[in-house]
């Protein structure tokens, strides 16, 4: 096994609040990435996907609380100050966020905001970042990208924000890409080129890529490892393949039942999970997914389970893997994308 790009132990994010206990946003959560490697995290809304990435990188302000650590080839990123940070930021370490409409400056240009991200790291002078930027855009599918790098934020679609902001994260072809909800407010075709850009720009540097997203129909399409969040905990992960032809845990179940098949007819109803995802400020004594697993027991209600290894390279956090049917509802790609 090749040596991990980063290797996340025991990451936890809280948040304080006044007169009130610390809010824990991700409780525990450690995993590595590995160069040429894609790891995919999905969940709910809430699960802690996104937090534990800003986190890393140092984006969360004052009111955040994070402990643990994150080793990126050997540097651990929760030890460094802003200023060190901003040296990974966007050359060694770039990120794709999850809202185009509120990621660009309004009163700059989107060539000059793609071109600034080459110049401060020293990788270009002014005329060299904006021909580059130029060559992103056209890379990621922006039309007339000669005319459209001198145009404002304001004057792109949301979808062309999103694909604006893929070129400004790959500019300087980073080591790691943290991709949250890359491919939000793109139609299909769209997001088959941007995924396949994010793909060229893996194999060109060896980078690694963690893709942060509900879409289970992207993540059985590019993602080689999966893990699985919810209530701020890793819930299950595996080889892509092994989770969506042999899911152990009930949440992840949930989720793959809830999805539309390309197999199926008119008539077929989804299965959605019942109920909402516990709020940080009020999780469940036991297990957070037990007020909603069909599958909870008594013991679900008083204790949280382990991440308990089933076999090489699949993990679950359930105290009723035995208790489970057998799955035979092969999705694979099947998944309507």
């Amino acid at each position: 096994m090749s040596k991990r790009l980063l290797e996340v132990q025991d990451l936890t994010v809280g948040f304080k609040a006044k007169k009130k206990p610390v809010a824990h946003a991700v409780r525990g959560m450690s995993y590595g990435v590995e160069r040429g490697e894609t790891l995919a995290i999905v969940g709910e809304s809430g699960s802690g996907k996104s937090v534990g990435a800003l986190a890393m990188l140092g984006l969360l302000g004052r009111s955040a609380e994070i402990g643990g650590s994150a080793m990126f080839d050997g540097v651990d990123l929760l030890t460094l100050k802003q200023k060190e940070l901003r040296t990974y930021r966007g050359r060694r370490i770039a990120m794709i966020f999850q809202d185009p409409m509120t990621a660009f400056h309004p009163a700059f240009t989107i060539g000059n905001q793609i071109a600034e991200t080459i110049i401060v790291h020293g990788l270009g002078n002014k005329k060299e970042a904006m021909t580059r930027a130029a060559d992103l855009l056209e890379m990621v599918g922006v039309p007339e990208p000669g005319t459209r790098v001198d145009q404002y934020p304001h004057e792109f679609s949301g979808g062309m924000r999103q694909r604006a902001m893929v070129a400004m994260a790959i500019a300087n072809k980073p080591d790691l890409l943290i991709a949250d909800e890359p491919t939000t407010a793109l139609d299909v075709t769209i997001q088959a080129q941007v995924m396949e850009v994010l793909a060229e720009m893996q194999r060109e540097v060896d980078a690694a890529m963690i893709l942060i997203t509900h879409d289970l129909g992207v993540v059985a399409n590019v993602a080689d490892r999966v893990q699985v969040m919810y209530g701020g905990r890793i819930v299950e992960r595996s080889t892509v393949k092994t989770l969506f032809q042999q899911p152990r845990n009930p949440y992840t179940r949930g989720l793959l039942t809830s999805l539309p098949r390309l197999d199926g007819s008119r008539e077929d109803r989804l299965d959605p999970i019942k109920g909402s995802p516990p709020s940080i400020l009020a999780m469940p004594k036991g297990c957070a997914f037990e007020p909603r697993c069909p599958f909870a027991t008594e013991i679900c209600k008083e204790t949280g389970a382990e991440l308990e290894e089933l076999w090489l390279d699949h993990e679950s956090r359930c105290h009723n893997h035995a208790a489970m049917p057998e799955w035979t509802d092969v999705i694979d790609t099947k998944v309507a994308t």
